[in-house]
């Protein structure tokens, strides 16, 4: 054979064993990257279905059960955890119950605003899972571990909020805890905003509700505010120690 198709040969079929790499090497890395594609895909999937079964209220087989609230939650595997209990909750209403034993709690409208800005900020988290959220005022139910990481979520988050939209309003967390006890009394006994009850448990959770000693120019002023109050109301959940 000549030389010069000795070398043509010789290129020729470099190129082919180097065409037949590359092939093989573009299809390994297709081949991974569809492992991880599908695997993301089932990730995701897995994540939205816990999503979904947590938003049905429907927690994991081993259900942990919450005989009253404020005690602790365990299952296995997950360390103790506590959730908001009635104790606590009562804790918030002392002030308001100290000031309506002396007479009128009266809110003043500057007040009023102050905490209806206060309300905008902490309305997006307790909104953005709104059933979830109201999950929590069942304190008959049972919950799994993930449902009772996802009630911490969103207490913390609205935690955040309320520190942050107190701080930028000026308004001291004592008497936002005094407002809205008497905003939600005034709901309750005019049902000037639609209300659903959604608690269950311990009637003693209403304590600082009843407490507050109605007058007349309160029930004006939230009157006034009426439409903007309804925006943010929270129901029950008005109540709830975060």
């Amino acid at each position: 054979m000549e030389p010069m198709k000795r070398i043509t040969l010789g290129v020729f079929i470099i190129l082919l064993i180097g065409t037949v790499a590359l092939f093989a090497i573009y299809m390994s890395v297709k081949k991974l990257g569809e492992q991880a594609g599908a695997r993301q895909a089932r990730e995701a999937a897995r994540e939205a279905a816990e999503i979904q079964r947590t938003e049905s209220g429907i927690g994991s087989e081993k259900q942990e059960e919450i005989s009253a609230p404020g005690e602790k939650v365990t299952a296995e595997g997950v360390g103790s955890v506590s959730i908001p209990g009635t104790e606590a909750l009562a804790e918030k209403g002392k002030h308001l119950a100290e000031i309506s034993g002396k007479g009128m709690n009266i809110i003043s409208e500057e007040e009023l605003l102050k905490y209806l800005k206060v309300k905008d900020e902490i309305f997006p988290a307790y909104n953005k899972h709104r059933h979830v959220s109201d999950l929590m005022l069942d304190q008959t139910r049972k919950w799994g571990p993930g449902q009772v990481k996802t009630h911490m979520i969103i207490l913390g988050d609205m935690m955040v909020r309320k520190k942050r939209g107190l701080r930028d309003n000026d308004l001291k967390e004592s008497r936002f805890n005094q407002i809205s006890c008497a905003v939600l009394e005034w709901v309750r006994r005019t049902r000037s905003i639609p209300y659903e009850s959604l608690y269950k448990g311990d009637e003693s959770f209403f304590n600082k509700v009843s407490s507050v000693s109605p007058c007349a120019e309160n029930d004006t002023l939230f009157d006034k505010h009426k439409e903007t109050i309804s925006k943010t109301f929270m129901g029950d959940f008005e109540l709830a120690d975060y």
